[in-house]
Parts: C-alpha cells; structure tokens; sequence
C-alpha cells in the first residue's frame, strides 16, 4: 500500500511539473496578443491595415518597422517572465 502512495504521490509531481512547463510557454506566448492592435493605436491607423501589412497584402515600412519593433519589446518581455 506504500507503494501506491508514493507511485501517486509521484505521479502528482510529475503532472504539476509538466503542467507547469506548459503554462510558461503559454504565457510566453500571451505577450503577442493584440500585437495589432498596439501598433495601429501608435500609429493612428486601423488595426486592419496593420494585419493585412503584417500578412503580406499591404506594404508599409513604417507599420512593419513598428511591428518589428513590438516583437522585439514583446520577446524582452517574455524573457524576463
């Protein structure tokens, strides 16, 4: 019966760690949200615009110059999470 305790007791620990991993990735990942609409606000265009630039269908330096610019303030953020 001891046995089955600690296999229990072992298996918890393993779930919680790699439930644990996973919630790090995934908030890595919640930094990104509303990417769009954080450049569109800077820039004073539609959110719209900024996806359809980031997609290919439209070309702006300045938007994919502000897009880049928030990955990379995104990817500090998540470094430091």
């Amino acid at each position: 019966m001891v046995t089955n305790g600690a296999k229990n007791t072992s298996k918890k620990t393993e779930l919680t760690r790699v439930s644990d991993k996973k919630n790090t990735e995934l908030l890595k990942h919640v930094h990104y949200r509303g990417i769009f609409s954080r450049v569109a606000r800077q820039l004073g265009v539609d959110r719209s615009y900024v996806s359809r630039v980031a997609n290919g269908q439209r070309r702006s330096a300045i938007v994919e110059d502000a897009l880049l610019a928030e990955i990379k303030r995104v990817e500090k953020l998540s470094k430091k999470s």
